[in-house]
């Protein structure tokens, strides 16, 4: 436990000091390519087709029970 919490210590202070050594061109470059990638993603995902919803009334409305034809004892045998 001791080592993971050196360990953590010792990266996020490295990490602060690498920010403040980085240059603004750098910082800009790193986020260009961010947002490229996230554009690349959003065009991979497949958004589902919407349908029109349903109401309560409309849905009690219907006259017939679908049960499976497959399963015995839904079939009367």
């Amino acid at each position: 436990m001791v080592w993971s919490l050196l360990y953590g210590l010792t990266r996020d202070t490295l990490g602060v000091m690498l920010l403040r050594i980085r240059g603004d061109g750098a910082k800009d470059i790193e986020i260009m390519v961010l947002r490229h990638q996230l554009a690349v993603l959003r065009r991979q995902v497949n958004r589902p087709a919407l349908e029109p919803a349903r109401s309560w009334p409309s849905m009690c409305r219907t006259s017939t029970v679908r049960v499976p034809n497959n399963h015995p004892r839904w079939s009367g045998r």
